[in-house]
């Protein structure tokens, strides 16, 4: 068994997420996912933000621009 803290912040995303699709996520998804995750860590902002603020506050940051990603 994976430690929660030892697990990627996209794989605990995909387990909030996996429930709403009833855990039928393919290939697809998973590639969907990954480009997300790539541009989340690209986003120059987002690096900001979580240089200057503590966790609690960067979650929220963090919520509203992958947010903006999925839309």
């Amino acid at each position: 068994m994976v430690r929660e803290e030892e697990r990627s912040p996209l794989s605990r995303l995909i387990d909030i997420i996996k429930p709403a699709f009833r855990g039928e996520l393919n290939d697809a998804d998973q590639l969907f996912f990954d480009q997300i995750a790539e541009a989340a860590s690209q986003n120059e902002s987002l690096k900001k933000a979580a240089e200057v603020n503590s966790l609690d506050k960067f979650q929220l940051v963090f919520k509203q621009v992958l947010e903006s990603m999925f839309i």
